[in-house]
């Protein structure tokens, strides 16, 4: 959580696109499999990438992009299953 604020804090800043640039370049999620938590509901997804929002990019398994913001889910790693 605290980096979550630190973050938000810089991206208020000047230099946001530089730092949303480097956050974009080191996030280690791009093309993994996650399962998107979110209150009662669970959902595979692939990881796109990262918005100009700072928000976690998703495709789901029919396709669709979602914009996830960290303040609404949880992500757990695992593996999905071709089949």
């Amino acid at each position: 959580a605290e980096i979550l604020k630190q973050l938000e804090t810089a991206l208020k800043a000047e230099n946001h696109c530089e730092i949303l640039s480097e956050y974009k370049k080191r996030s280690c999620l791009r093309g993994k499999s996650v399962t998107v938590i979110n209150g009662t509901e669970s959902y595979p997804a692939v990881v796109k990438g990262i918005d100009d929002k700072a928000r976690l990019i998703v495709e789901t398994a029919d396709g669709k992009e979602k914009a996830l913001s960290s303040g609404e889910v949880s992500i757990s790693m695992h593996k999905m299953h071709n089949g």
